[in-house]
């Protein structure tokens, strides 16, 4: 579509004024109102699938589960007694054979 002269001249006197009045122009009092609503209705933004997102959620859960764990093993330690040179030796002389089948495996 061609744009007469007239035409153009037109919305070139049109853009100018736009421009130039610009900077008197005033957005209304409620226009920082309806623009909260309107981002309000958008709701959440929901991140795209990131795998480092879900690998960050895996290690947190596994470090609390593991502090648990610790806790747990420590609590029974102090309670029972921990005295792994009592526990070899038992092993030793109530089944060697245990022991050997242990030891072939590196246990």
């Amino acid at each position: 579509m061609k744009f007469f002269e007239s035409d153009h001249e037109k919305l070139r006197k049109s853009l100018v004024a736009a421009c130039r009045g610009k900077e008197n122009a005033e957005p209304g009092e409620r226009w920082q109102e309806d623009v909260m609503n309107h981002i309000r209705t958008l709701g959440p933004l929901l991140p795209e699938t990131n795998y480092f997102i879900l690998f960050d959620q895996f290690v947190w859960r596994f470090a609390a589960a593991a502090c648990f764990l610790a806790i747990i093993l420590s609590a029974y330690v102090l309670q029972t007694g921990f005295q792994p040179e009592y526990e070899i030796a038992k092993l030793f002389l109530d089944n060697p054979v245990e022991l050997t089948f242990t030891q072939y495996f590196g246990i």
